[in-house]
């Protein structure tokens, strides 16, 4: 008995953030999902909203005053390739921070940056949103960028929810329609050019 409380302690005393975690469900959601018909320069906003379905206020054992985080995957700068950045709305009064990571490149690969927003902890029920703006580099091709919540301090019991895809997509030229002057034209020369090979027939 006095082994099993022996041991229970040092698990607390090295192991404290996962002994004490919280039991959180984060949920992540991006509004717009689909950005359609995008050109080189365009800018636009966008929100990222974080709720906790869980039982525990997440991030409440934490000491930092924006323990929680919603990062997006490395996006790797690469030369010919579809290009967006991100960052804070600064237009709009918000509780979340926001940094980006210059990721170093190792040999051999481009240089990532991950963009993250940080939010203040979450009681169970509630929810926060992040405002930002996207900037495009690209005027043709796309992309579907991550976005992810993460909270070490605690136990999320849903991981499934935890993620959101933003999907961007170039600017598609619209195929040309035929007005009816050039119906009528394009019928006029198939008359023609079939009135011609009759007369040589």
């Amino acid at each position: 008995m006095n082994k099993t409380i022996s041991q229970i302690l040092i698990y607390i005393l090295f192991c404290p953030s996962i002994v004490l975690a919280g039991s959180i469900d984060l949920n992540v959601e991006v509004n717009p999902l689909s950005i359609n018909n995008l050109l080189a320069g365009d800018v636009g906003e966008f929100s990222v909203t974080i709720s906790n379905a869980g039982v525990d206020e997440a991030g409440a054992n934490s000491s930092l005053s924006h323990p929680i985080s919603i990062d997006t995957e490395i996006i790797y700068l690469e030369a010919d390739t579809y290009s967006v950045e991100f960052t804070s709305n600064p237009n709009i009064s918000q509780e979340c921070l926001f940094y980006p990571f210059i990721i170093d490149p190792t040999p051999g690969n481009p240089v990532g940056v991950i963009y993250s927003f940080y939010t203040p902890s979450i009681p169970p029920g509630q929810s926060i949103t992040c405002h930002g703006l996207y900037y495009i580099y690209s005027n043709n091709g796309g992309r579907t960028v991550k976005w992810s919540s993460l909270s070490v301090t605690d136990n999320d019991t849903d991981p499934s929810n935890d993620v959101a895809l933003m999907t961007f997509r170039g600017y598609i030229p619209p195929v040309p329609s035929l007005t009816i002057y050039g119906l009528i034209l394009l019928v006029g020369v198939i008359m023609v050019i079939t009135f011609r090979f009759r007369i040589r027939h």
